[in-house]
């Protein structure tokens, strides 16, 4: 009798930590599935970014220019570029609906002239541009950006 009690025993105490093991592990995997946000097989496509080249400087003299040149390089080969999409914005404030100018750039075009007369004398200014990708026109890069402040005499 005695026998038959600690083997009653026995399996009472493995059937009840097996259960506690396999809430441990079910408790386990959702925090596991909670943690990565997406599946291990889906790939985020990231547009690269196009490099400004000009004007990079503190400063922008347009002293006697009627147009300013802006002039960057793509981020990949130009027949990946659907278009640019280029703003330029007074100080710092880059709400879309506060840009001063905006235009669609061809993807084919890697520069833009602007009238100088945009400018004011000592104020300053941020240009910005993003990058559309050709194949899915939804993609887009990281904008990029540079302030200068307008020297016009």
């Amino acid at each position: 009798m005695l026998s038959k009690t600690c083997i009653l025993i026995s399996v009472m105490v493995f059937l009840l930590s097996a259960g506690v093991g396999a809430a441990q592990e079910k408790a386990a995997s959702a925090s596991a599935q909670r943690q990565s946000p997406q599946p291990a097989n889906v790939v985020v496509f990231r547009v690269p970014s196009p490099t400004m080249a000009s004007p990079v400087g503190e400063t922008l003299d347009i002293s006697g220019q009627k147009t300013v040149k802006f002039i960057w390089k793509p981020g990949h080969t130009p027949y990946d570029v659907y278009c640019y999409l280029f703003r330029i914005y007074k100080e710092q404030d880059m709400c879309h609906k506060d840009a001063v100018y905006a235009e669609e750039v061809s993807g084919l075009h890697t520069e833009i002239e602007v009238p100088a007369d945009l400018f004011r004398d000592g104020e300053t200014y941020t240009w910005c541009l993003k990058q559309v990708n050709n194949a899915q026109k939804l993609l887009f890069s990281d904008a990029v950006h540079h302030t200068f402040r307008v020297i016009k005499k």
